[in-house]
C-alpha cells in the first residue's frame, strides 16, 4: 500500500514536470520561430537549453521560466506568442525598445514586474495582477485619459512618462469600488505627457512617495506643501504652468532633488534651512524676485535660479563644499563676482547680469570646466589663471569691458571654446604665437575689439570657427593653409590688404567684406559640398566673376562694391540661393546662346527680388522675353543697348494699338 502511494506521488511529479516542459518548451519554440530568419535568431539557439540563456531568459530550480528580458529588437510589429499566457510562474516581463505587438492575453497573476518601453505597437491592456510591484510603460505613445488605464493598486513603481496621456491626475487619491487606493506607491513618473489641472488634492493619500516626477505637462495651480510626504526624496514639477509661491518644504527632511523650473512661480526664494540632504535646486525660468539666500549647505551640488528677476549681490555659498554647478544667468544681479570656496565647482553660468569689477580668482577651483560671464560690465585686465586649469574647455567673457592684452591661457591648455568678443582688448599676448598648447582651440571669437595685430593661426589645426571681425587689423592676412577643418571664417570690417586663399572641405561661411583686399576673387578650394555663404563685398577685388556652378549648397553670395567686370557666369545650378548681390561693380556682359539663354541665369525659387541686385549688364544675342524673366526676379540695371531691346516689344505693341484706333 505504501509502495502504491509512492508510485502515485512519483506519477504526479512526472506529470507536473511534463506540463512544465510542455508550457515552457511551447513558448520557447514559438518565440524561436518568431525570430527565425531575422538578425535576432541567435538569441534563442536551438542547440542550447533555454535556462542557460541567462541574458534573456531566467528560470527557477524547476526549469520554469520566471523572467523574460529582451532589448532593442525590431520585429516590425509581429505579435508576441500567445503561449506566453501558459507561463504560470512568470514574474518579470521586460521588453525594452522592442518593436513587437502585444495582443490581449490573459495576464498572469504572478507577474511582479512589467517593462514595455519605446514600443510603437504597444496598446494598453488590463493589468490587474495582484502581485504587480513595478510597471514601466514609458515612451509608448499611449494616447488616452490617465483614468482609462487599468492596473493593480499593489504597484509601488509606476512609470508612464513620454506618452500622450491627458486629463487630470485624480486617480491616485481616489478610493475604488474595492475600497483601495494606491497607498503603496513609492515611485511615480508621469513626465512628458499632456496632463492638465491642479494637483492640490491629487496625492493626499500617497504618503509613501519617494520619487514624484510630473515635469513637462500642462499642470497649473499652486504647488501643495507635501508636508505629509516625509519620505519624498525627488520632486520634479518643472516645465508646467504652476503659479504662486514656492513652499518651504520644512517637513520634507529627506528631500534630495527639487526641480521647479520653467513655471510661473512668484515671490522670493525660500531659505530651505531644514533640508540638510538637498543636493539639487532648480528654480530657473520663473518670475522670482529679491535676492539669493546664502545656502550654506555642504550637500548642495547643483543650484540653478537662472532666468528670473533676481537682484542684489551674489553670495559666495560658503559651506557648500560640494557645489559643482552654479547657474544664476539672466537676472539683474549686481556687485562683484565673489571667489567661490568650493573646490568642486565645474560649471559657472553668470552671464546676462549687471556684475562689475574684476575677474575673480579661481585658485580654489581646480575642476573648472565651463565659465560663462558674458554680457556683464566686468573690466580691467584679464590675467593668466593663477593655477592650472586642465579641465577648462569653455570660457565665454564676451560683451564686457576687459582691456589691454589677451593672455596666453598657459594654465588652461585644453580650452576648446573661447569667446572674448565685444570687449576693449588691444593686442594678443601669445594666444597663438610660438606656443603650441593652443592647438586645442575649435571656436575662437575675438570680434568687436581694438586689435591691431593678427595672431598666427598655423598652430590651430583643430580650429573650426574663427571670427576677427570689427577690429583694426591691417596688413596681410595670415595663412590658413593648416586649418583644413575650418567651418567659419569671418575677418570682415578690418583693413586687410593683399590676396587670400583658403583650403578646406568643411568651410561653410566665408566673409572678408569691408576690407582693402585687391587682386582677383579668392579661391575656396575643396569646399564645393559645404560652402553656404560667400561675402567679399566692399573691397577692391577686380577681374571676372568665377563660376559658382560647383557650389551646389551655397545660399548667399555678396560680390557688391568691388571692381569686378567681364562676362557673367550663370547661377542656374545654385538652387538653394537666397541672396545674390553684384551691384556697384564695373559692369558686366552676357552673351545669350541656344543652350545659355539669359532666362536661366538664375533659377532658385528661394530668391526674393529684394535679395537679388545685379549691376549694369550689356547683353548680346538676348531677346526681350529672356531679359524680362530675370528682370522679374532681380533688380536689373540695363544698358541703353539692352534697354532698347527690352522696350522694343512695348513700342511695337503701342504702334499696333494706335493703328487700330485710327482705323476706327
Amino acid at each position: 500500500m505504501k509502495g502504491g502511494h509512492i508510485v502515485g506521488i512519483l506519477a504526479i511529479i512526472l506529470i507536473s514536470s511534463t506540463f512544465v516542459v510542455t508550457n515552457e518548451g511551447g513558448f520557447i519554440n514559438d518565440f524561436r520561430e518568431l525570430l527565425k530568419n531575422t538578425r535576432y535568431s541567435s538569441l534563442i539557439p536551438s542547440d542550447k537549453d533555454y535556462c542557460s540563456l541567462t541574458d534573456n531568459i531566467t528560470c527557477n530550480d524547476e526549469k520554469e521560466i520566471i523572467g523574460i528580458h529582451f532589448k532593442n529588437i525590431d520585429l516590425s510589429g509581429k505579435s508576441l506568442p500567445q503561449s506566453i499566457s501558459n507561463l504560470q510562474k512568470l514574474q518579470t516581463l521586460s521588453l525594452i525598445n522592442c518593436k513587437i505587438r502585444i495582443d490581449v492575453y490573459p495576464i498572469l497573476n504572478n507577474l511582479k514586474t512589467i517593462e514595455i518601453t519605446s514600443n510603437q505597437y504597444f496598446k494598453n491592456f488590463y493589468i490587474n495582477s495582484p502581485n504587480l510591484v513595478k510597471l514601466d510603460l514609458s515612451r509608448n505613445a499611449l494616447k488616452c485619459k490617465l483614468s482609462d488605464l487599468q492596473f493593480s493598486k499593489t504597484v509601488k513603481y509606476l512609470n508612464l512618462s513620454g506618452n500622450q496621456l491627458y486629463d487630470t491626475i485624480d486617480i491616485f487619491s481616489t478610493i475604488g469600488d474595492d475600497g483601495k487606493h494606491y497607498e503603496d506607491l513609492e515611485v511615480l513618473d508621469l513626465s512628458k505627457n499632456t496632463l492638465t489641472g491642479d494637483i492640490k488634492e491629487s496625492f493626499n493619500k500617497n504618503f509613501k512617495l519617494s520619487i514624484l516626477n510630473l515635469g513637462y505637462n500642462l499642470l497649473s495651480g499652486e504647488i501643495p506643501s507635501f508636508e505629509m510626504h516625509t519620505q519624498l526624496k525627488y520632486l520634479d514639477l518643472s516645465h508646467n504652468s504652476f503659479s504662486g509661491t514656492i513652499p518651504k518644504f520644512t517637513k520634507n527632511i529627506n528631500l534630495v532633488k527639487l526641480e521647479l523650473g520653467s513655471n510661473q512661480l512668484t515671490g522670493t526664494i525660500p531659505f530651505l534651512f531644514t533640508n540638510t540632504k538637498l543636493s539639487v535646486i532648480d528654480f530657473s525660468s520663473n518670475k522670482l524676485r529679491g535676492g539669493i539666500p546664502n545656502v550654506c549647505r555642504p550637500s548642495i551640488v547643483v543650484f540653478n535660479v537662472s532666468s528670473n528677476n533676481l537682484v542684489e549681490e551674489l553670495p559666495d555659498f560658503c559651506g557648500s563644499e560640494l557645489l559643482s554647478i552654479l547657474d544664476v544667468s539672466n537676472n539683474m544681479l549686481v556687485g562683484s563676482i565673489p571667489t567661490f570656496p568650493s573646490r568642486f565647482i565645474s560649471k559657472l553660468y553668470l552671464g546676462n547680469n549687471l556684475f562689475k569689477g574684476r575677474m575673480p580668482s579661481f585658485s580654489y577651483n581646480p575642476y573648472l570646466e565651463y565659465v560663462n560671464f558674458s554680457h556683464n560690465s566686468l573690466s580691467g585686465r584679464l590675467y593668466e589663471f593663477d593655477t592650472e586649469k586642465p579641465l577648462l574647455t569653455t570660457l565665454d567673457l564676451s560683451s564686457n569691458k576687459f582691456s589691454k592684452a589677451i593672455p596666453s591661457f598657459y594654465n588652461a591648455r585644453n580650452i576648446i571654446y573661447l569667446n572674448l568678443s565685444n570687449n576693449h582688448f588691444s593686442h594678443c599676448s601669445g594666444i597663438a604665437g610660438e606656443v603650441s598648447f593652443v592647438n586645442k582651440f575649435q571656436y575662437l571669437d575675438l570680434s568687436n575689439n581694438h586689435l591691431e595685430s593678427t595672431p598666427n593661426f598655423d598652430l590651430l589645426a583643430s580650429l573650426k570657427y574663427l571670427n576677427l571681425s570689427f577690429n583694426k587689423l591691417t596688413g596681410q592676412v595670415p595663412s590658413f593653409s593648416q586649418n583644413y577643418i575650418l567651418e567659419v571664417l569671418d575677418i570682415s570690417k578690418n583693413s586687410y590688404t593683399g590676396g587670400l586663399s583658403v583650403t578646406g572641405d568643411k568651410l561653410r561661411i566665408f566673409n572678408i567684406s569691408s576690407n582693402k583686399f585687391k587682386g582677383y576673387m579668392p579661391l575656396i578650394t575643396g569646399a564645393e559640398e559645404s560652402l553656404k555663404v560667400y561675402d567679399i563685398s566692399n573691397n577692391k577685388i577686380r577681374g571676372k566673376i568665377e563660376g559658382f556652378e560647383s557650389y551646389r549648397e551655397i545660399q548667399k553670395i555678396n560680390l557688391s562694391s568691388n571692381m569686378l567686370s567681364g562676362s557673367l557666369p550663370t547661377f542656374k545650378e545654385n538652387s538653394n540661393l537666397e541672396l545674390l548681390l553684384m551691384s556697384e561693380n564695373q559692369g558686366f556682359t552676357y552673351t545669350c546662346t541656344a543652350d545659355r539663354p539669359f532666362s536661366t541665369f538664375v533659377t532658385s525659387k528661394k530668391l526674393a527680388k529684394e535679395n537679388c541686385k545685379l549691376d549694369t549688364i550689356k547683353f548680346s544675342g538676348c531677346n526681350n522675353d529672356e531679359i524680362k524673366v530675370i528682370d522679374s526676379i532681380c533688380k536689373l540695371i540695363i544698358t541703353s543697348n539692352a534697354r532698347s531691346i527690352y522696350y522694343i516689344g512695348i513700342i511695337q505693341a503701342l504702334v499696333t494699338l494706335v493703328g487700330l484706333l485710327l482705323v476706327y
